[in-house]
């Protein structure tokens, strides 16, 4: 799933999403009695672009896993549960690795879910194949069909 610009979205299974709200969105999560081995969240704020109420843009991301709360914000700056880290050198905790991958700051779990995000305007969220139908949020259910990516959860 890609975000990008004034956020285009598309979601894992290529459907295209433009939006302008700014407030924080649930990007991907795993549903609801997911192995706590594999439970996670991720959440982008959306906010004005430069004092423009017309558009918006990611500020920053948001991922809970293993207990972490981890954020990526503007120029490629990371905390995790609020101290700020330094993905430069790479972090690493039980489960996770928080490193530079390019211009992007990347967060990847030992069970596959990797975040990345460029601290100006793009953040991706990729998945290995077995979470296929197992997604929620705004990048939709990642099952294939584009049709059903904006359900609520109440279908």
């Amino acid at each position: 799933c890609v975000i990008t610009g004034d956020p285009h979205i598309v979601t894992f299974d290529n459907q295209n999403i433009n939006t302008q709200g700014i407030c924080k969105y649930t990007i991907a999560r795993s549903p609801d009695g997911t192995d706590v081995t594999k439970a996670f969240n991720v959440e982008a704020k959306f906010e004005n672009r430069h004092d423009n109420d017309m558009v918006s843009y990611v500020e920053y991301v948001t991922i809970e896993v293993y207990g972490y709360y981890i954020q990526l914000g503007r120029d490629n700056a990371a905390w995790v549960n609020g101290e700020l880290v330094d993905p430069m050198h790479g972090v690493v905790h039980p489960g996770l690795r928080i490193v530079m991958n390019g211009n992007y700051v990347r967060v990847m779990t030992d069970f596959g879910l990797a975040v990345e995000n460029d601290g100006k305007w793009t953040a991706l969220v990729k998945f290995p194949v077995d979470f296929v139908g197992a997604t929620e949020g705004l990048c939709g259910n990642n099952d294939e069909n584009p049709d059903n990516d904006l359900l609520t959860r109440d279908g």
